[in-house]
């Protein structure tokens, strides 16, 4: 009985040191410190934690301002604002983060929320690597979707904020689904219509850096570096 107890008490004891010794980066000025709301164990010995805000939504849990770091470290390798949410999860050795965006993919071209670009954090080696990767299952739009973005454009007017950003998140899943015409207008959308109420700015960037990121990363892939070192 005693030995019994003896070995429960073990993990128990080894999680609160491990907690201890592996808090959330305190050399930033973050609104989470303490001890992580999740933590990754690698078979080769390495930790990662993980910082954030979480919810739960349906089936899943959701993190925001999220920062991903090295126990031991003093810093992180990885942190998104609060506007990105995110899936995190551990796949044998490899850390999954699925972004969540809100794509136009719906019956009759409604929005929903859904991940699209993935990226996967793992050792090869003793090197930490990063390789990103966007869903390809998406339904895409249409010729006639695309035009019906690109009509919806051309009727803006500045100030309704509401509007531009829908249209601006129609642009980027026309600009995927192969108009370069709406990437063009997509790249010079903020010269246009800018600039925008401060509730919304951060939304506006979001869409704005994805359609960077996406082009940064297929450029990236089409000359073989996808994989690329975590710094």
């Amino acid at each position: 009985m005693k030995w019994f107890l003896f070995m429960l008490l073990i993990p128990a004891f080894g999680h609160a040191a491990l907690g201890q010794t592996c808090h959330c980066p305190t050399v930033q000025d973050l609104a989470h410190q303490g001890a992580p709301e999740k933590m990754f164990y690698l078979s080769n010995g390495k930790q990662i934690g993980l910082c954030g805000d979480v919810e739960k939504v349906d089936r899943d849990t959701v993190y925001s301002e999220v920062i991903l770091y090295h126990c031991g470290d003093e810093g992180f390798f990885r942190g998104w604002d609060g506007i990105k949410t995110c899936t995190i999860h551990q796949d044998k050795d490899t850390i999954m983060v699925r972004h969540l965006v809100t794509l136009p993919i719906g019956k009759n071209m409604e929005f929903i929320s859904t991940s699209f670009r993935i990226e996967r954090y793992y050792y090869k080696g003793s090197k930490f690597v990063v390789r990103s990767d966007y869903r390809n299952d998406l339904t895409k739009f249409t010729s006639s979707q695309i035009q019906d973005v690109l009509d919806q454009y051309n009727k803006l007017t500045p100030g309704d904020d509401n509007a531009l950003l829908l249209v601006a998140r129609g642009l980027f899943w026309a600009y995927i689904s192969g108009s370069a015409e709406a990437g063009g207008y997509l790249n010079s959308f903020d010269q246009k219509f800018g600039p925008f109420a401060e509730s919304k700015r951060e939304e506006f960037d979001e869409v704005h850096g994805l359609y960077w990121s996406w082009k940064m990363d297929h450029l990236m892939g089409q000359g073989g570096q996808r994989e690329l070192a975590v710094p």
